[in-house]
């Protein structure tokens, strides 16, 4: 045998394999669309289902499937951010060219914002926030 020759055993019987789908392109990774992979993750959770089972049956190994599943369960248990309503008080005071700001309160917790903060720093500290509630 050629050391640059592979040979494909198959064990417990099973006929060898007659379908191989070779992937090209960057890296012979394949892309799954979220739907795709919300179907096949749906497949897993069915009463008696058999990952491995699954993940074979869609060219998939079951530590990817898995990994899916735990990314979906992830997201599921994050807190979802939301808008609240405005709510003004009084009339809306005059506001001088360069000094406008934002007042979120919530709870104990007063948050100032200048009209000079970038939204990315905005997004930085609405973050310590909820991390601190």
């Amino acid at each position: 045998m050629l050391h640059d020759e592979i040979s494909f055993e198959t064990g417990g019987g099973e006929p060898p394999v007659r379908h191989l789908d070779v992937v090209s392109g960057p890296g012979g990774r394949r892309r799954w669309t979220r739907e795709a992979k919300m179907r096949i993750i749906e497949e897993t959770l069915r009463p008696g289902a058999n990952v491995a089972d699954v993940a074979g049956r869609h060219g998939l190994v079951p530590q990817q499937l898995y990994g899916w599943r735990s990314a979906v369960r992830a997201r599921e248990s994050e807190p979802a951010l939301s808008f609240v309503p405005l709510a003004l008080e009084g009339a809306p005071p005059s506001i001088a060219s360069g000094s406008a700001a934002i007042v979120v309160e919530t709870g104990d917790l007063t948050i100032r914002i200048p009209a000079s903060v970038s939204a990315d720093h905005i997004e930085r500290v609405f973050l310590a926030a909820r991390m601190l509630s």
